[in-house]
């Protein structure tokens, strides 16, 4: 019988690493292909990094006004879906059986609201925690742990 193929895949908001593991217990090796970097612009290059001012009505008072939605949080969802959109069309070609997602809690959620259904059930394991920057060796043995 074939062994599964399972792809860990560690995550957080601008930076991205496959591994694949064939069979319980077996190396995992980085999938090159499927690693994505991207650098966390400054608040100035993503947008405004100051509120908008709005003058008050009835005197000269001016006051900010708060964005609907913090721009590096966007900027951190719009990467979780280019990548959930590379690992879908992986997904789509066969390259895996399951998928372990491991990565840091608010990129966890943007990765489960951007996977597809089907892609979602094939994970066996969820981790909310950041291990971008840890080592192979670190990964496998938090995954081990479950």
């Amino acid at each position: 019988m074939k062994s599964a193929r399972v792809w860990i895949v560690v995550a957080d908001g601008a930076r991205a690493r496959v591994y694949e593991r064939t069979g319980k217990g077996a190396a995992m090796t980085a999938i090159e292909r499927m690693s994505l970097e991207e650098e966390h612009p400054r608040s100035s290059e993503l947008g405004r990094d100051r509120p908008a001012r709005v003058k008050e009505s009835a005197s000269p008072t001016k006051h900010g006004i708060e964005p609907g939605r913090d721009l590096h949080e966007a900027a951190e969802e719009e990467f979780i879906k280019r990548f959930s959109a590379l690992l879908t069309a992986e997904w789509n070609r066969g390259s895996f059986d399951h998928v372990i997602l491991v990565a840091a809690p608010r990129a966890l959620g943007y990765l489960r609201a951007a996977l597809p259904s089907a892609l979602r059930k094939v994970a066996t394991a969820e981790f909310a925690k950041d291990m971008t920057r840890s080592k192979p060796e670190e990964i496998a043995s938090l995954i081990a742990r479950e």
